[in-house]
């Protein structure tokens, strides 16, 4: 090392303890924000000068200045975007609007002795990735710092997390995840009372804008009063007891057949070979790695996988989870991808038997020879009218609890069943494809009209 360089003390801008040249220049390399306002960018090593011009102009390739806002929740790179002290003014701020919830709900206290009976309840859970640990840790310490008890669940999937937070009625849910992100990404999803979804009014609240978040004080409370002074409680809870025993109702009466099943999450895996020593099915777990898949396209690399495993295994049919376990591609016997609208249809068909006076939803927005196609085969459907240009799970949700509706499909032709509230879930929508093959193979589902996402409306 140069002798001047060995001297240099390096301090990012806004904090306090040094680095190391190591960590500067992997800073530099990755484009860290706080990069730009550094007297020291200039010291790259080996790094290309030029390179200097594309992070003083911020290139939005490498960098973003603002969270990434997802349906009912927020994303972020880990460490650059979000950092233990962001996750924690962030889950300060998810606590804060629980307070006023409460608040509007019961008759005004205005001591703290009182307000100890309504501090809300918050579960709090997190995926498979590695630092998701970390980011948890600190908003389970701002979430009790702001007074609310919380109650850790831990490891789990996104139906999984959704069903503690109703089966302990608590006020919120916090999970950390970046689902449906590159790996090194993390994020939150936000979960109101009864398992309800947050519209996009409400998350917006929650997470402010990015400069809000990421002054250089370390306080999580940034901005925010604690409700009370005495800190909430810490207990566990493992969700994954009750939840597998209500789908072990659905997988119980399923015929003997082959299935292939591409998952990314090791703790939804450990639940699907629970769930299947217990029947006459066989499972192929296929094991993928942890990154943005797309699940309509046959040419994605983790659909190939799954194709290619359900060839090998001559089995009856296999599906490719998202990384959440909410969402999935269906391969058929033959190892074709299977557009959902026809997954509508067959399920449509199987429920329509099981609850001939069922009411179903359906999303306004959905091509209309779906809609007359699923419309033919079951009388009671109910359309709902969802936000224009995107999907809104926040109003699909809400309909399906308004209509006591047993299935839905929403505008991107997803599917959703009630169990104790309305889910997306891969591993019941997995025991309900199953049992349709009492009635024929997947490859007899009829070619949809409709065959492409960009003919959907």
């Amino acid at each position: 090392m140069h002798p001047k360089t060995a001297q240099r003390h390096y301090i990012c801008p806004g904090e306090s303890q040094p680095i190391s040249r190591a960590v500067h220049l992997a800073r530099m390399a990755a484009y860290y924000p706080k990069c730009r306002e550094c007297p020291l960018k200039s010291d790259v090593g080996q790094w290309n000068p030029l390179d200097i011009i594309e992070l003083e102009v911020d290139s939005p390739s490498h960098r973003q200045t603002e969270l990434t806002m997802v349906a009912g929740g927020v994303r972020g790179r880990y460490l650059n975007q979000i950092t233990r002290a962001i996750a924690g003014r962030i889950a300060a701020r998810f606590a804060h609007w629980l307070w006023q919830l409460r608040r509007k709900a019961i008759v005004p206290v205005d001591d703290d002795q009182a307000r100890l009976a309504v501090r809300p309840t918050v579960v709090v859970g997190r995926d498979d990735r590695p630092f998701s640990a970390d980011i948890s840790s600190s908003v389970t310490s701002a979430l009790r710092q702001m007074g609310c008890h919380v109650t850790d669940v831990r490891r789990t999937s996104a139906p999984c997390f959704r069903y503690a937070v109703s089966h302990l009625e608590a006020d919120g849910g916090l999970q950390i995840t970046g689902a449906g992100m590159p790996p090194s990404w993390t994020g939150m999803d936000f979960i109101g009372s009864m398992a309800t979804c947050l519209s996009a009014a409400d998350v917006r609240t929650v997470v402010p804008a990015f400069h809000e978040l990421s002054d250089t004080n370390e306080a999580p409370l940034t901005g925010l009063s604690r409700p009370v002074r005495q800190a909430g409680d810490y207990t566990t809870f493992d969700p994954n007891v009750p939840y597998e025993a209500i789908l072990r109702k659905r997988f119980h009466i399923l015929p003997s057949k082959h299935v292939c099943i591409a998952v990314s999450s090791e703790i939804v895996g450990q639940q699907l070979t629970r769930l299947f020593e217990e029947i006459a099915c066989e499972l192929t777990l296929v094991e993928l790695p942890t990154r943005p898949r797309a699940l309509h396209d046959k040419k994605d690399d983790d659909v190939q996988r799954c194709i290619m495993a359900v060839k090998e295994n001559n089995a009856d049919m296999g599906l490719v989870f998202d990384d959440g376990a909410s969402r999935c591609a269906v391969i058929d016997e033959r190892g074709r991808l299977i557009h959902q609208n026809d997954l509508a249809i067959r399920l449509t068909r199987s429920l329509s038997q099981e609850h001939p006076q069922g009411v179903f939803c359906i999303d306004s927005r959905i091509h209309n020879d779906v809609r007359i196609s699923l419309q033919e085969i079951h009388p009671h459907w109910q359309e709902i009218a969802t936000d224009s240009g995107h999907i809104s799970t926040h109003l699909f949700d809400k309909a399906m609890r308004a209509e006591e509706s047993v299935f839905g499909v929403d505008t991107e032709s997803d599917l959703w069943f009630r169990q104790s509230v309305p889910v997306r879930d891969a591993i019941l929508t997995t025991a309900k494809l199953i049992h349709t093959l009492n009635s024929g193979p997947l490859s007899a589902c009829r070619s949809s009209a409709v065959a492409t996402a960009s003919e959907l409306t």
